[in-house]
Formats: structure tokens, C-alpha cells, sequence
């Protein structure tokens, strides 16, 4: 099935109507572009209608060029739930800033997404979102965001600035919760996995609580320039101690992995606690990277991390800091604390190629250093009957008919 533009809609666009009707779409392949739309939502003021399930089983799933699937809930002073979405595929891509939007405006809840897939792909701002945020008058709803569950027997791949997977609470709702589940999951290049909680509007400590991140890997978590986030930002400063940063779950079965990225779980103002931070596989490398659970008046997160072997350079952190208050804990086990004492960067020259490659007889016969064989007749001995007869040469030049043998890497 493919779709070029359109749009497929059962969504809700009168504020007296019912809840917006189911969509499910069966297919060997589906491939949205040039804003295609498949919409389930809730898009009218006041409305108190649910937003509709949206079902899709397709062998592969392609959401290109601005394409859209949408199940929110976005009018103001609606009181309806988004709807949710389910899909089963094999690889689903997303690119071109393509968008799956399941966010709540009003006071209903947002969207659970499920997705059982074989590979996820994000790139070019493409991004998977179930938030909570303001209405178009500034007045936030009170909705819980969404949850967002992946699971993929391949690969999971987000890859560019802009692109990820969304559960922010910037109303007074709570954030929701990111679970991603695959062999290998990979972030690169200004991606993001972010359940935080944003105060743009400065609601202070009315702010939602942060939501959480659960990432498994059966394989291998690798981050390249790219972030996961249960951050809390506040604008305005009052006591609470209720608020704090979310948690963040990270487990894989061979190697985590960050590089110029950051796992941050810290709250920047008010009195609540950062997030804790969980990390266990078999091999943690740290390079150029930073893994935070830090709060301001409140009492730093717990980082725990356990792994068999713990690699990091001088310019990584781990920090769990308070600026005004007790610091969370930094617990590392591991069998092999200073594998990293033993690595060093290889010097330019470290092997010397010249000296590994074989040189052709001809050169090495110009050095007088070459092989010979050289054949100087029978002496006394008869020939035999029907054998070769062999003429004498001198050293320097055999005459035709003289016996030749081919020495291992020599071309005669």
C-alpha cells in the first residue's frame, strides 16, 4: 500500500461528537511520503471524545518526506484521551522529518504506542512522540503523557539531530515512560531518547514529574554523539521535594557504549532529587562522555554501575552532585576497575609495512642478494634412456634448454 500525499482519517472534528473511530490497516508493505496522513485524533476545542486505535501490520513500513500517523488529543480544554497505536512489521523507517504524534493538549491522557517490529530506523528529524504540552492559549492540561514501548528482534537505529523517541511533560500532567527492547540499539548524531520534564511556561514545581527511560539490549547500547534524558528544568524556584529527576534503566548483554554523548537524569533547580541511573552489562567504554544524575537543592541521584570491565578517559564524567545539598552516590563494580591503565594510543609507525612485504627476485637479485639454482650437467654419470638432456651454463646466464626451477614468490 502506498500513499503520496492524502489522508486517511476517522478523527474528531466536532466538539459534540463520539470518540474517533479505529483504523487498521493490513498490508505486505505501507509507505507514506509527501505528508501522507493516517489520523485517529481528537483536534476540536472542548472536546471530551477519545482518540481512536490505530492498527497497522504490514511486512515493511516506510514514513517519508513529512509523512504522518496521528492518534492526539490537541484541542484546548479537551478532557479526551488520545488514542493508541499498535504496529507489527518487519523494518519500519521513518526519514524526512516524518512524525508519529500521539501528544495531549488537554486534560486526557496520551497515547500508548507498541510497536513489535524487526529493525526501527529514525533519521532526519524523524520522531516518535507521546508529550504532554500547552494549548494554543498558554494554558497547559493536566493529561499524563503517553507511553512508548519498543520492541525489535534486529536493530534499533536513531540517528540525527532532532531525531528520537518523545515523553516530555511540559503541562502539569506527568511524563510517561520509553521502554526499548532489541539485539542492538543505536543513538548517533544528535538523536535523543528524552522523557523529561520542561518548564517553558513557569509553572515551578505545578510542573509534571519527569518520566523514565528503560532501554535492554540483548547485544550492545552505543551512543555517538547523541544523549538519553529524565532531565526536570524548572524557571521558577519553590520549595518541593516531591519533584524530582526520572529514572533510567540501562541494561545490555555484551557492550554499553558512549562516545561525546551524555546520560543526564539531573534536576537544574528547585529542591527535588536527581533521577537514579542504572547501567549493567559486560563491557562500559567511556570516552569523552558524561553520565549525570546532579540536583540543586535537593539530594543528588544514584548511579550504579556493574560491569566486568570498566574503560574510561580523563575527560568523561560521572557525577551525582548536590550544589546545595547532599550528593547521590557513585557505586562502580567491576572485576577489572583499571582495564584502562593498560591501553595506550599506538604510535604512527607501530608497524612497519615495508618490512612485511616479500620483494621481487628482481629486485633482490639487482642487491646481489638474490636465490639461484643453477644446473651443471650429469658429470660422469650416463643418462638415463628417454631423460632430458641438460647442456652446461655458466653462472650468469643459463642457455636455452637448461633446467629452471621456480623458487616461492619469484616469477621467472
Amino acid at each position: 500500500m502506498t500513499m503520496s500525499g492524502g489522508a486517511i482519517r476517522s478523527d474528531v472534528l466536532d466538539p459534540g461528537a463520539g470518540d474517533s473511530g479505529a483504523i487498521s490497516i493490513g498490508a505486505g508493505s505501507l509507505a507514506l511520503s509527501s505528508g501522507a496522513l493516517i489520523d485517529t485524533g481528537v483536534h476540536q476545542d472542548n472536546a471530551t471524545a477519545n482518540g481512536g486505535l490505530l492498527s497497522i501490520s504490514a511486512g515493511d513500513v516506510t514514513l517519508a518526506s513529512g509523512s504522518r500517523l496521528v492518534t492526539s488529543s490537541d484541542g484546548d480544554g479537551s478532557s479526551g484521551n488520545s488514542g493508541g497505536l499498535a504496529v507489527t512489521a518487519g523494518d519500519f523507517v521513518m526519514t524526512g522529518g516524518s512524525l508519529i504524534d500521539g501528544t495531549t493538549v488537554g486534560n486526557g491522557t496520551g497515547g500508548k504506542f507498541v510497536f513489535n517490529v524487526g529493525n526501527l530506523s529514525l533519521s532526519e528529524g524523524a520522531r516518535i512522540e507521546v508529550s504532554t504540552l500547552f494549548d494554543t492559549g498558554g494554558i497547559p492540561g493536566t493529561g499524563r503523557g503517553g507511553d512508548l514501548v519498543v520492541n525489535a528482534s534486529g536493530t534499533v537505529d536513531i540517528s540525527g539531530p532532532g531525531s528520537g523517541l518523545f515523553s516530555i511533560a511540559t503541562g502539569y500532567g506527568d511524563g510517561g515512560t520509553v521502554r526499548v527492547a532489541a539485539r542492538d540499539i543505536l543513538l548517533s548524531s544528535g538523536a535523543q531518547i528524552n522523557a523529561s520534564a520542561l518548564d517553558q511556561f513557569f509553572l515551578g514545581n505545578d510542573l509534571g514529574q519527569t518520566g523514565s527511560v528503560e532501554l535492554r539490549a540483548l547485544s550492545s547500547i552505543r551512543l555517538d554523539g547523541a544523549s538519553i534524558s529524565t532531565v526536570r528544568t524548572l524557571n521558577v524556584t519553590t520549595p518541593s521535594a516531591s519533584a524530582g529527576g526520572g529514572d533510567i534503566d540501562i541494561r545490555a548483554g555484551d557492550l554499553f557504549s558512549l562516545r561525546g554523548s551524555r546520560i543526564s537524569a539531573s534536576v537544574t533547580d528547585n529542591l527535588g532529587g536527581g533521577g537514579d541511573i542504572t547501567i549493567d552489562p559486560t563491557f562500559v567504554i567511556l570516552q569523552n562522555s558524561q553520565i549525570l544524575a546532579q540536583a540543586f537543592g535537593g539530594v543528588g541521584g544514584d548511579i550504579s554501575i556493574t560491569a566486568q570491565y570498566f574503560i574510561t578517559d580523563q575527560a568523561s564524567v560521572i557525577d551525582a552532585s548536590s550544589q546545595f545539598n547532599r550528593s547521590g552516590s557513585v557505586q562502580i563494580t567491576t572485576p577489572n576497575a583499571d582495564a584502562a591503565k593498560d591501553l595506550g594510543v599506538l604510535p604512527a609507525a607501530y608497524v612497519d609495512l615495508s618490512a612485511l612485504i616479500r620483494e621481487s627476485c628482481a629486485s633482490r637479485v639487482a642487491r646481489g642478494t638474490g636465490n639461484s639454482f643453477v644446473g651443471v650437467g650429469r658429470g660422469a654419470l650416463p643418462e638415463a634412456p628417454r631423460a632430458l638432456a641438460y647442456s652446461d651454463y655458466g653462472y650468469a646466464k643459463a642457455p636455452a634448454g637448461a633446467l629452471a626451477v621456480r623458487l616461492p614468490g619469484c616469477a621467472l
